[in-house]
């Protein structure tokens, strides 16, 4: 409660260059603008309070008296979450007006970040939110706009160009945290329970990081004359079989795949336009991500069916895929085993690294054809315009 209050300000400068003196001469720029910010903005994470909260329950049915549980440990030093951003822009209009845009330069500081702390049991909690993470966003922003043909009239053609483009770069600078398991990293947690991403960043990386298990493909631990082949993970250099449980930080285990948000966007439209018809087109564009592609289903899992994927595993060999065990199995108890053992490797499977693939496209994403009803039609039924569309979405 004592950071309670949290003064959240902005100040911002502008410079209409054009306007000086010293570029009346300066014909082909009709408008040159300089911008500065600097503002702080704040959030407050509703799940926490510096109060500890509970919640009444049902009767106990031992002692048949009311009882309460408690849903939030108490938070004395809970602040507000801060987002510094220094903005620097220029806005332009050149060439009689024909070309225009826009750019901006950002920074973007997050301090006192809410993120889970683990904590000791003795406290009676295993975790709580609290102000412990900290990371950056930096990036670029272009809009520009061209009129390659003006259209002096209805009558005349006229051809327009938009183009936006963004560039975004994140870094987690502090997170507390000393050690995370494979369900957080891989996103098996997030998947399973709906749970919040931050149960995955690392200090150092992207917060949009995706983390994989390295393939190092099936080794026999077992002995020369009775073997007993499993797939294997990379621990740095060492391939570690998918035996049991490891132990110790899963980060140890898993790589960093890139990012799944694209970095650059792009989007291009044109719009032409001729009498009362205008045809407008756009393309979008999204690179430098990556995603997981869908991964084979093991048939020997109870009441789980092979999926398309599973062509890719039969292609190929244990040194690429995890492989499927062979069938049919005449012995009761080795088919078990090897279900058993298939239903423990499908805790891996979606999360390999072979799994992981880019994600850039570019896509026809939208056509849009309008008509603009005459003045003449318009005028006799009382109304002051009309434009028909036809629109398709990709």
């Amino acid at each position: 409660a004592k950071f309670r209050g949290k003064p959240l300000w902005s100040v911002g400068a502008g410079w209409i260059v054009s306007n000086e003196s010293f570029m009346k001469d300066v014909t082909w720029v009709n408008f040159l603008k300089l911008r500065l910010s600097y503002g702080v903005t704040g959030n407050i994470y509703q799940g926490a309070t510096s109060y500890m909260t509970a919640s009444s329950g049902d009767l106990n049915r031992h002692t048949n008296q009311p009882y309460g549980t408690i849903t939030s440990p108490a938070n004395p030093n809970l602040k507000w979450e801060q987002n510094r951003t220094t903005n620097i822009g220029v806005d332009f209009s050149l060439l009689n007006n024909r070309l225009r845009g826009a750019v901006d330069i950002y920074n973007k500081v997050g301090k006192d970040i809410f993120a889970p702390v683990t904590l000791d049991p003795t406290t009676g909690f295993t975790s709580m939110v609290k102000n412990v993470a900290s990371m950056k966003n930096n990036g670029v922003e272009l809009q520009l706009t061209y009129d390659w043909l003006r259209a002096q009239s209805r009558e005349s053609f006229g051809w327009t160009t938009n183009l936006t483009y963004s560039y975004n770069k994140n870094k987690i600078d502090k997170m507390l945290r000393t050690a995370y398991t494979g369900y957080e990293l891989s996103g098996r947690q997030e998947a399973d329970s709906g749970s919040s991403a931050d149960v995955r960043y690392r200090a150092g990386y992207n917060a949009n990081t995706l983390w994989s298990y390295a393939y190092g493909g099936m080794i026999n631990v077992g002995t020369a004359d009775n073997p007993a082949y499993y797939p294997s993970i990379m621990q740095g250099d060492e391939k570690v079989a998918l035996v049991q449980t490891q132990t110790g930080d899963w980060s140890d285990y898993m790589i960093n795949s890139g990012t799944s948000v694209a970095p650059w966007n792009f989007s291009l439209s044109n719009t032409f336009s001729w009498k009362n018809f205008d045809l407008s087109f756009l393309f979008t564009g999204k690179f430098g991500h990556k995603f997981r592609r869908l991964s084979a289903n093991y048939p020997i899992r109870t009441n789980i069916l092979p999926n398309k994927a599973m062509a890719d595993v039969i292609a190929q060999n244990g040194d690429t895929y995890i492989p499927f065990a062979a069938a049919p199995y005449t012995d009761y108890a080795l088919a078990s085993a090897v279900a058993s053992d298939m239903n423990w490797w499908t805790r891996y499977t979606r999360f390999m690294d072979y799994g992981v693939e880019s994600a850039t496209l570019i896509r026809f994403q939208e056509l849009t054809l309008a008509y603009t009803l005459p003045r003449t039609i318009v005028d006799k039924i009382g109304i002051g315009g009309l434009k028909i569309y036809l629109k398709g979405n990709n």
